[in-house]
């Protein structure tokens, strides 16, 4: 009886091994490219104007400029009443970037049924 448990556990840690090794990804992460909207500032803070985004928050982060990273400060701006914001960042002194625009803020941060 002793050997068939032995056996038994053997073949069940060699089967769940097939099938972790099997859901393992061997893939790196990507970099990609995609299109944002740059100008100079006072450009920019007119686009923001005209929905009436007005400042959320900012935060300092890493962006990723032909293989060099810079830090870089981002901010939202928020309409409360069109629920309408923009995430931009200050790229330097000539220029700011909007990085997404969208519709709809969700502060509250409880996770959801079927949110995903």
């Amino acid at each position: 009886m002793e050997k068939f448990t032995k056996e038994l556990l053997t073949a069940f840690l060699f089967s769940l091994s097939i099938i972790l090794f099997s859901n393992v990804a061997f893939s790196e992460p990507q970099w990609a490219q995609k299109p944002i909207q740059c100008a100079s500032p006072e450009e920019v803070f007119d686009r923001l104007d005209e929905d009436n985004l007005m400042p959320l928050f900012s935060a300092t982060g890493n962006a990723r400029v032909e293989n060099n990273m810079y830090s870089k400060l981002y901010g939202m701006f928020y309409n409360e009443d069109t629920k309408y914001w923009a995430f931009v960042e200050f790229f330097d002194f000539e220029t700011m970037c909007i990085i997404v625009v969208g519709e709809g803020v969700d502060f509250d941060v409880t996770p959801k049924k079927n949110s995903f």
